[in-house]
């Protein structure tokens, strides 16, 4: 069970890259094995996924979690409908709130002072790579990914650092006003109860990023 949470995790690290690269012009020669049976549904998914995103946009597109990119969205949004067989309405929906919920609290962290040093993102990405490469599945779902945008594994890295450094920010201003509201609780606090409130605390001050800073 454990394993299984840890894979989901690591794939989903992967996923919520999805959005952030552009072409490079490499040529690939991947696309006859990811559309055979000899690499695993998940794999199949993000290839494609990476695919479909690698022919929406251009070299000069970057990441902006400032920007509600409604048009990527509703692009990539098909595509993951299309490969994992659920509702694109749905599938979209939770995007766009991903995305907006996102904006939001990275403006608020700016606003609030926080930032994140080139060396944090660096640590926060060789993290990952570690415990990527210690899981073989792990490494074949990241070259799902590489391949299907068509670049090398260092260039997916590269690529990729302007997300974690958002998500350092935010992450950081979280972890701030967490601190605020359970100073202010009283009792003690066990490790379920802490885990239960933060998730009602990081609704709380989503909910207010999103009134302060809008939608888009």
């Amino acid at each position: 069970m454990k394993k299984m949470k840890k894979r989901m995790i690591i794939v989903s690290s992967l996923l919520v890259c999805v959005i952030a690269f552009a072409s490079i012009g490499i040529i690939s020669s991947a696309g006859n094995r990811y559309n055979s049976g000899s690499v695993s549904e998940t794999q199949r998914e993000l290839y494609h996924i990476s695919k479909n995103d690698l022919k929406e946009i251009d070299k000069n597109w970057k990441y902006d979690p400032t920007i509600v990119d409604r048009k990527m969205i509703d692009s990539q949004s098909d595509e993951v409908a299309k490969q994992t067989g659920q509702d694109k309405k749905t599938v979209q929906k939770k995007m766009i709130d991903r995305a907006v919920e996102t904006r939001a609290l990275y403006l608020a962290a700016l606003d609030a002072g926080f930032s994140a040093t080139d060396s944090e993102v660096k640590n926060e990405i060789d993290d990952l790579k570690r415990v990527i490469h210690e899981d073989p599945e792990a490494e074949k779902d990241l070259k799902a990914v590489i391949d299907g945008y068509e670049m090398s594994e260092d260039e997916y890295w590269k690529k990729v650092a302007p997300q974690y450094k958002t998500g350092i920010i935010v992450n950081k201003y979280l972890d701030k006003e967490y601190e605020k509201r359970k100073s202010k609780s009283k009792g003690f606090i066990d490790g379920e109860k802490e885990q239960k409130l933060e998730t009602e605390w990081r609704q709380e001050i989503v909910n207010s990023a999103i009134k302060k800073y809008g939608r888009e």
